[in-house]
């Protein structure tokens, strides 16, 4: 039996631009407003029943967002080094205590900074290892 011959990977290691990086975290950025519209949902559920008009709009907000997400995420992983893109995607959790601080008047405790400079950290680490 004859099997082809493999193809010769393609170069792993690819160079991230500070371009891409940018489209990177505007997309994350976009990607993180489902965790407020989903808590938007939900507080439209407790308020007017899980089938209300409101759940059902922010619902379709939500996957609308994902979608968009999804789609420019791998046009992104195609031009750029998965590692570094998976670990920019962390940058999200930090998004994620701002909104709940905006939207949601919850607090920002010494804990979260702490973790969300850990995070950045990380981020900083992986880039500059590029």
């Amino acid at each position: 039996m004859n099997l082809p011959e493999p193809k010769p990977k393609a170069d792993a290691k690819r160079k991230t631009s500070h371009k891409h990086l940018l489209w990177l975290h505007l997309n994350i950025l976009l990607y993180s407003a489902v965790g407020v519209l989903s808590k938007l949902a939900a507080n439209a559920a407790n308020e007017r029943g899980l089938f209300s008009w409101a759940v059902a709009g922010y619902t379709a907000v939500m996957l609308a967002v994902l979608a968009v997400y999804a789609f420019f995420y791998q046009k992104l992983i195609k031009v750029m080094d998965l590692t570094v893109a998976y670990a920019n995607r962390s940058i999200l959790t930090m998004w994620t205590l701002v909104w709940a601080a905006l939207f949601f008047q919850e607090p920002i405790t010494a804990g979260n900074l702490a973790g969300s400079a850990l995070i950045a950290g990380g981020i900083w680490l992986v880039v500059q290892s590029e």
